[in-house]
């Protein structure tokens, strides 16, 4: 070749190379860079958690901006938003670096159960949030009144935690808070007057909340909490509050004040036309159910039972006889109990209402036998064992309804089937402040089809022996506690398992392969615990998916290792999720069937390709990868999914990401 030719050829490529590189140097400078003090702010909050795995992208060599559960403002730069959720293993306090943050507008800590201590006083430094949420944790302490200091602050949720004390009077002093939820604590006292009073709405179609619920409050609900304007969600359901709240039905649409002391008189309570849930249950409510109810068109959720009401039941065929059992004397449809002998006291003459009164007496006794020869008595078999549940958790409130007088079949969380009235379903749920372990009883509910231990952050334990005699069991969940111990092995027993969710909870060891020999189980959820060792390689090899359809499994944020069996390309999955493992493998050779529709493989250590397979799978919608060591030219099936689904690996290129393959 020409010399002149060849240089003009090399003057070319670095010219090329320069304006390449200057192009590069462009767009990066249009990136978002972090500020310092908020890169060192983040760090410091890192080391104080003990640099746990979930915060593993938080590292010096990347802008924090790129940095999980963080987002930034896009014009200067500065974080304006941490969101910290859903590690069981993320322990420690809240650390006061967060208050070096002071750009901040969100701050959430959500589902984090080993996060405890009080809510830190340097929090008081953020005066530029709107949000904040510490939820689902183990904080406790008074709710702290410096909260009054947070001027913009819009939406507090402090629920689900172990905070105890008042609730501060300094809350109604914030003009911007429409959104206040302090459920699911042990606070006490009388609800501070002056909540909403001093709001100023950005805009007439705003809304305001309230959920106080699962507390010990007592005293009467302030009138101005009551009045207060654009009300539009209410629940004080179980606490100790009384006297008349009946003000509440005229604005807010939702409503739950069951299982309190309120005493008012219902009959002539006014309805918003939009109300579309009501619960009153569990009170002294007299009076009767006022006819405008049955005209509420958007009511989902209507519940008088356990009160003193009477009269006649409006006609709503959508609500069962269980919104209005145990009244003093409700009556008719849905209800057994027939109307004939009220009517008859308001037909008759003043001087004949003594007659009246005999028969309708003689009207009341044949009723009351006719319900009795209707209703079927609990088993008394299940009875037992539901009553030695209760007294073996220390008989907590949560099972208050569960007395010996009254029919197991219509207490709560309890299922029986109608045609034996044998108890088929115990669903537990949403309980800070149960304790104890799952008791042994549980094996007496021998026809029990579907048990259910969820979001209950104080039970622990192991799980007990006693279910593997539960052998018609057909959906198994223990989630969201503190349960600890292995995956038992003898769950493979339960030939008519389709379910097993023990998701959230502490369990360590490695997945029973017995698990294998369920020909029913489709869907296996075992995410956030501190699982090991390899996945079994004949998980799902017994399912019928042309009968049951696809399987569902997620074993994310355990720690597992291994790879992903060959057998699995065999299983018609719909959902895999395997995200933040130690999983190590080489992923060109992976092979899945069409019909997988969620495939997250994100923050494990695999190596290899995105195989074109895989990528083409026109059933495939969500797929992650992102956070392991991957490397080569992405298929042409992955150009459809966003680049974020292959971030952070070794040296991937080629659509959607920006890097091309030279």
């Amino acid at each position: 070749m020409d010399v002149k030719l060849l240089l003009l050829l090399l003057l070319s490529v670095l010219l090329l190379s320069a304006a390449s590189m200057a192009k590069d140097d462009d767009e990066q400078q249009q990136k978002v860079q972090c500020h310092e003090d908020d890169e060192a702010a983040l760090l410091a909050i890192d080391d104080a958690l003990g640099n746990p795995y979930n915060l593993a992208s938080w590292t010096r060599n990347t802008s924090c901006c790129d940095w999980y559960d963080v987002d930034c403002d896009q014009d200067s730069g500065r974080v304006v938003s941490l969101s910290v959720f859903q590690d069981t293993n993320l322990t420690g306090a809240i650390p006061d670096a967060i208050a070096n943050l002071t750009h901040l507008r969100t701050l959430l800590l959500h589902h984090l159960p080993s996060l405890s201590g009080p809510i830190p006083d340097s929090l008081a430094a953020l005066t530029d949030l709107t949000h904040l949420t510490i939820s689902w944790t183990a904080v406790s302490g008074p709710v702290p009144s410096f909260l009054a200091n947070l001027t913009s602050l819009t939406m507090l949720d402090l629920s689900f935690n172990s905070l105890t004390g008042l609730i501060p009077p300094s809350l109604a002093a914030l003009t911007n808070l429409s959104a206040i939820n302090l459920s699911r604590n042990r606070l006490s006292g009388p609800i501070p007057p002056g909540l909403f009073s001093n709001l100023q709405l950005q805009d007439d179609d705003d809304e305001v909340y309230l959920r106080l619920s699962h507390n010990n409050l007592s005293g009467s609900v302030p009138a101005d909490l009551l009045a207060a304007a654009n009300l539009a969600l209410v629940d004080l359901s179980r606490n100790a509050l009384t006297g008349d709240a009946s003000a509440v039905f005229r604005r807010a649409r939702y409503v739950d004040l069951s299982r309190n002391g309120f005493v008012f008189n219902m009959s002539g309570v006014e309805f918003a036309e939009e109300t579309y849930y009501v619960d009153v249950s569990h009170n002294a409510i007299r009076g009767g159910i006022p006819a405008q109810v049955a005209n509420l068109t958007n009511l989902q959720t209507f519940n008088v039972s356990y009160n003193k009401m009477c009269g006649a039941v409006p006609a709503m065929p959508r609500f069962d006889a269980y919104c209005y059992q145990h009244n003093k004397c409700l009556c008719g449809a849905p209800l057994a109990t027939a109307c004939r002998r009220y009517y008859l006291i308001n037909t008759i003459s003043y001087k004949n209402k003594m007659r009246a009164m005999v028969v309708v007496l003689v009207l009341a006794a044949a009723g009351a036998a006719a319900a009795t020869t209707k209703k079927k008595e609990c088993n008394a078999g299940d009875k037992a064992a539901l009553l030695a549940i209760k007294k073996a958790l220390g008989d907590p409130y949560h099972f208050a309804s569960w007395t010996p007088d009254n029919l197991c079949c219509e207490w709560y969380d309890v299922t029986c089937d109608d045609t034996t009235d044998r108890v088929v379903g115990l669903s537990v749920f949403q309980d800070a402040n149960l304790t104890g372990t799952i008791p042994d009883a549980v094996a007496g509910l021998t026809h029990l089809r579907t048990l259910t231990w969820h979001h209950l952050p104080q039970i622990s334990g192991p799980i007990p022996p006693a279910i593997a005699k539960l052998n018609r069991l057909s959906l198994l969940i223990i989630s969201w506690t503190a349960v600890s111990g292995p995956v038992p092995s003898f769950l493979g027993g339960l030939k008519s398992l389709t379910l097993l969710d023990l998701s959230f909870n502490s369990l360590t060891g490695a997945i029973p392969p017995s698990l294998a020999a369920l020909p029913f189980l489709s869907g296996i959820d075992i995410s956030r615990n501190r699982l090991t060792g390899p996945l079994p390689p004949a998980l799902f090899s017994k399912l019928n998916t042309t009968q049951q359809g696809g399987a569902y499994l997620r074993l994310s944020r355990n720690n597992l290792t291994g790879g992903i069996p060959a057998e699995y390309g065999g299983v018609a999955f719909q959902v895999m999720d395997l995200s933040r493992n130690a999983l190590s493998f080489d992923m060109t050779g992976l092979r899945l069937q069409e019909g997988v529709s969620s495939l997250d493989l994100s923050h494990n250590m695999l190596y290899g390709g995105v195989p074109a397979q895989v990528a083409g799978l026109s059933s495939l919608q969500d797929f992650n990868v992102s956070y392991n060591r991957l490397c080569g030219e992405l298929p042409a099936g992955a150009a459809r999914f966003d680049q974020y689904s292959f971030f952070h690996n070794k040296c991937l290129c080629g659509p959607p990401l920006p890097t091309p393959c030279n």
